[in-house]
């Protein structure tokens, strides 16, 4: 697998997760500071990400490119703001190749069971306070990756993150390879919000820590793709 697919998968299992870990009931608004070091295909360097969320879609910005992820519709869109244009990926296929129908089919979801099915979340007793919440650590691996991520319950509405986590699994479950993932199982694990991850991939790493966080009202507009950016194949 090339750097940066496998960089966009891991990229968006911590995405997923957010979505799991976020309260079902509320308007979100949250910005982290991420660090890239040492990552193929990645510049070194720290950029603000921002996250939107509702009860049904999310929005996550980064440098370049704005990942729409609407439950609703079933589908995420990878908008690029310099160009205008963004690809529309159908969250039911994501993941399945062409012409992976019958026998090969079998074989591609068996070697994806055997490096997925490597998920693991060992909790430790490590306590750390990270921007104001107090944090324990829990290690993960998971594709091939291990991380240290830092989870608070401080973080207001934890009993509807549980009630969105099984929403988010019943819907991510329609896709056989999100459901090999298992993303919803691995969060519910995790038991909280990650104030800070820090994911060791290939020779580097990236770090992603939480700079605020609140709840308000978001306009519907953050979640659609705008009229003038023109589609792309993938």
């Amino acid at each position: 697998m090339k750097s940066k697919g496998f960089i966009r998968w891991i990229v968006l299992g911590s995405l997923l997760a957010c979505l799991v870990a976020a309260p079902a009931h509320a308007d979100l608004y949250w910005e982290s500071i991420q660090k890239s070091e040492g990552i193929p295909g990645t510049p070194d360097g720290t950029q603000v990400v921002k996250n939107y969320m509702t009860a049904h879609a999310t929005r996550y910005e980064s440098r370049d490119t704005v990942t729409i992820v609407d439950l609703n519709q079933m589908k995420m869109f990878s908008l690029d703001p310099k160009a205008k244009t963004y690809q529309e990926i159908d969250l039911a296929q994501m993941g399945q190749m062409p012409g992976m129908e019958g026998e090969a089919g079998k074989q591609f979801m068996g070697m994806m069971k055997g490096l997925m099915g490597s998920v693991k979340v060992t909790p430790t007793k490590e306590t750390r306070t990270i921007s104001g919440y107090a944090c324990t650590k829990y290690n993960v691996s998971f594709m091939g990756t291990r991380s240290e991520n830092w989870i608070t319950r401080d973080i207001e509405g934890y009993d509807e993150m549980m009630r969105y986590g099984k929403r988010f699994s019943e819907v991510m479950s329609k896709n056989p390879m999100m459901k090999q993932m298992n993303v919803a199982a691995m969060i519910k694990d995790l038991k909280g919000f990650p104030v800070e991850t820090v994911v060791h991939m290939m020779a580097g790493k990236m770090t992603t820590t939480l700079q605020k966080f609140e709840q308000k009202k978001l306009t519907p507009n953050l979640f659609k793709v705008p009229n003038d950016y023109k589609k792309v194949e993938q």
